[in-house]
């Protein structure tokens, strides 16, 4: 039997083999050339010159000589997983971005915002807005007319009016800041409004209504040291020295080192005829 011979059918019969059960036919042409040359190259298994030829790395070994060629065919018959469903994807009307005349990928849609910022922004939120940030800035003036703007349009924008007590309160109109809070129902009061009202009582001297309400805040609120300190000077001004001197120390154990409520307390204790405690509470303000 002719050993060397056969070598090709083999290959020969390899090929066949591998076109017939292949599940994408090379029917392009480009790819039937391709796979036609391969086949000519297994058959031709003892040329030196094409793609398939291994002689120099195996010299003598006729089989292995087209191996690089059986690779470069399942390359090339075989396309890759999703080319079909790519090259459809790419394909849109003449000149148009993706198709086949560019030769480039459609752009994917923008994902649509959400609805929340899809929704218009209407002129008086926008100008309640302005107002607020006028405010910060301390530009008292140009934000209450922000907010009388706002007011005219949504009359029943209570948190808007109590804001705009406020801004009359940091400009030191207090008066007109307690009749804004006045016209304000009760019960669309909120807590910063109430603790802003009892301010304005204590601006106004007007201490015993504004205890109530320091005193019903701090029991919701026990932790709030600044309404606590107020109350204090409530106390401390309606000469009830004692209470206030308890309610200081509560504050100080837990901020111990705050010079300013410190500082206070040791003044209290000499309104309350307590020379040498209020010294040493002074002198722990102090350098040495």
């Amino acid at each position: 039997m002719n050993l060397k011979g056969s070598i090709p059918m083999k290959k020969h019969a390899r090929v066949e083999r591998f076109r017939r059960h292949s599940p994408v036919m090379p029917e392009k042409e480009g790819i039937r050339r391709v796979c036609t040359a391969l086949e000519g190259s297994c058959l031709r298994g003892s040329d030196k010159t094409g793609l398939g030829s291994m002689q120099s790395l195996d010299p003598g070994h006729g089989r292995y000589r087209s191996l690089p060629l059986v690779f470069l065919g399942l390359l090339l018959c075989f396309p890759p997983v999703g080319y079909g469903a790519s090259r459809e994807a790419t394909v849109g009307g003449p000149g148009q971005v993706g198709s086949p005349e560019t030769g480039v990928a459609p752009i994917q849609p923008v994902q649509p915002a959400p609805e929340s910022l899809q929704e218009e922004i209407p002129d008086w939120k926008a100008r309640w807005e302005l107002a607020r940030l006028l405010s910060y800035v301390k530009r008292y003036e140009e934000s209450l007319v922000e907010y009388g703007r706002v007011l005219e349009e949504k009359p029943d924008l209570w948190e808007a009016k109590v804001e705009t007590a406020q801004v009359l309160y940091w400009s030191g109109r207090q008066s007109e800041a307690s009749r804004t809070l006045e016209e304000i129902p009760a019960g669309h009061l909120d807590e910063r409004a109430r603790l802003l009202m009892a301010d304005l009582y204590v601006a106004r001297k007007a201490y015993d209504k504004a205890e109530p309400i320091f005193r019903a805040h701090l029991k919701s609120h026990p932790e709030d040291y600044r309404a606590a300190v107020k109350l204090a000077d409530v106390l401390s001004w309606t000469r009830r020295y004692e209470e206030a001197i308890l309610l200081y120390k509560e504050v100080l154990n837990a901020r111990p080192d705050d010079i300013q409520i410190r500082r206070k307390y040791a003044y209290v204790l000499i309104w309350a005829g307590r020379p040498s405690e209020a010294a040493a509470e002074l002198r722990k303000t102090l350098k040495p």
